[in-house]
C-alpha cells in the first residue's frame, strides 16, 4: 500500500494464488519424485504422457493462478477435488476464464 492509497483510503488488491500456485507445485514435486524413485529408461517413457495430463487436468488452476483471479484458490480447489468429472473440470475452466484482472500499482 502506498501512502497515497493510505490517504486516499483506497484499498489495495494484492495478488492471489500465492498459495495456489505453492499446491500445485508441491503436486508437481510429488510427481517428480514418484517417478524418480522408480528409477529405469521405461518409467522415463511414462513421464512424459502422465505430466502432459497433469497439465491438462490443472489447466484451470494454472489459468486462474497465472489471470491473477481474485478467487484462485477456490478454482484451484474445485478442479483438484471435482476435475476428475468433465462437469467440475468444466466448470474451473469457465470460472477461472472470466475473472477481472486485479493488478497492484
Amino acid at each position: 500500500m502506498t501512502a497515497q492509497q493510505a490517504l486516499l483510503g483506497q484499498p489495495t488488491v494484492t495478488r492471489p494464488g500465492g498459495i495456489a500456485l505453492a499446491i500445485l507445485a508441491g503436486i508437481a514435486a510429488l510427481i517428480t519424485s514418484v517417478m524418480a524413485s522408480a528409477g529405469g529408461t521405461d518409467e522415463l517413457v511414462l513421464l512424459v504422457p502422465v505430466a502432459f495430463g497433469f497439465l491438462v487436468y490443472f489447466l484451470p488452476a494454472i489459468i486462474a493462478v497465472v489471470r491473477c483471479h481474485h478467487q484462485g484458490f477456490a478454482i484451484v480447489m474445485l478442479n483438484w477435488l471435482t476435475g476428475w468429472t468433465v462437469v467440475g473440470w468444466v466448470a474451473a475452466l469457465v470460472w477461472s476464464s472470466t475473472a477481472e484482472r486485479n493488478w497492484v500499482s
